[in-house]
């Protein structure tokens, strides 16, 4: 499944990743990478329309927090950037095909970056539409993701199988949502919180004063919660 990645102190590398076809996902490294240690690994979905460049642009922050930080691009072309499923209302079931297909692209990619630097599990970044495969994609393969942070996203409950709802016992989740969010309502991120709660899910949420974004002061606070279990 992987075939190859720069692995430098502080670098930049591709992680190669065989599904159908051959992914080339980028990675970020620790300065102080050392390939003796195991370090936390955090994957990042960009929302639709997005590119993985716009989420590598948090690795600024991220990097105080000495994690692995691996960045795929959706498959699917959606005006001037790309997209996990193509979300026409008129078509659920081509949506369940997108999200099915893009939730077997996190598992390889969470596999590949697993075998590479080890570790029992990562953790998922999600924004957005980015977000809801970030739900999706953790609750399908809860063997593989410790904990998740979404930003501005949504679940979708009548959409989860009994072994996704089975999934959330036990997981970590770090919620954000703005509160003048336009693009998708707050009230969406606070439901997704509350059930997400229901199932077993070991849960926080935040709400900020924002819209639709991924602010870097929440990025930080759900980091510090998520591999430190700082209580706030």
């Amino acid at each position: 499944m992987l075939f190859a990645c720069g692995s430098g102190p502080g670098s930049k590398g591709v992680l190669r990743v065989a599904l159908h076809d051959t992914l080339s996902v980028q990675v970020r490294l620790p300065a102080d990478y050392d390939s003796t240690r195991i370090y936390p690994i955090l994957i990042g979905l960009h929302g639709r329309g997005g590119r993985a460049e716009w989420l590598l642009k948090q690795w600024k922050r991220i990097s105080t927090h000495n994690v692995i930080y691996i960045v795929p691009e959706a498959p699917y072309a959606f005006e001037h950037g790309f997209a996990w499923f193509r979300n026409q209302p008129y078509d659920s079931m081509r949506i369940a095909q997108d999200r099915n297909s893009s939730e077997e692209l996190v598992e390889a990619v969470a596999m590949a970056a697993l075998a590479r630097f080890g570790g029992g599990k990562a953790y998922l970044l999600g924004f957005s539409q980015g977000g809801n495969l970030t739900y999706h994609a953790s609750l399908r393969y809860r063997d593989l993701f410790q904990g998740i942070i979404t930003f501005g996203t949504y679940l979708d409950i009548r959409t989860l199988t009994p072994e996704k709802r089975k999934g959330a016992k036990g997981l970590k989740a770090f919620i954000v949502h703005g509160k003048w969010d336009r693009e998708i309502k707050f009230s969406d991120g606070q439901d997704a919180y509350q059930y997400l709660q229901y199932l077993g899910c070991h849960a926080k949420f935040r709400k900020t004063p924002g819209g639709h974004v991924l602010d870097g002061e929440s990025l930080s606070l759900a980091l510090d919660w998520m591999l430190h279990d700082e209580i706030f």
